[in-house]
This record gives structure tokens, sequence and C-alpha cells, in this order.
């Protein structure tokens, strides 16, 4: 094998790692939007869920505030922001 060969090797080998990153940043990103999500019940009523990763039920305040904000921003006029 020349060089060429095995350079051209070495930068598939790092395309494909690097892809395969970007997809796993993609899901990771895709699971936290969903869990930041908020369920509109009411008009000013909303419900947000909370992942069970274990017996004990957990919410963190970073989770918590970036609900409140999502459930926020539906109850305010467009010409509002936050």
């Amino acid at each position: 094998m020349d060089a060429t060969s095995a350079s051209l090797r070495a930068i598939k080998s790092r395309h494909h790692r690097e892809t395969d990153a970007e997809v796993n940043v993609s899901n990771g990103t895709d699971k936290l939007a969903s869990l930041l999500k908020t369920e509109q019940l009411d008009r000013l009523l909303f419900r947000g869920v909370t992942p069970q990763e274990n017996e004990l039920p957990r919410v963190f305040g970073g989770q918590v505030l970036a609900q409140s904000l999502n459930s926020a921003i539906r109850t305010v006029d467009e010409d509002r922001f936050m």
C-alpha cells in the first residue's frame, strides 16, 4: 500500500467517525429538546416530562427553567420578547 492510499483511508476513517459523532450529537440534542417541551393543557396550564432513569424521580433546576420559558413564551403576545 502506498502513502496516498494510506492517507485516503485515514481521511475516510476520520470522516466516518466524525459523521457518527454528528449523529450522536443530533440524537442527544433531539432527546434534550423533547425533555424541555411542555404540553399545553389549558390557556395557562402546562405539563412537562421528567425522564425516569432510576427509581427516584428527579427534576433539575435547569430543566424546570427551560420548561417554564417554553411555556411562558406561549402565553404572551407575539410582540413581546423573552
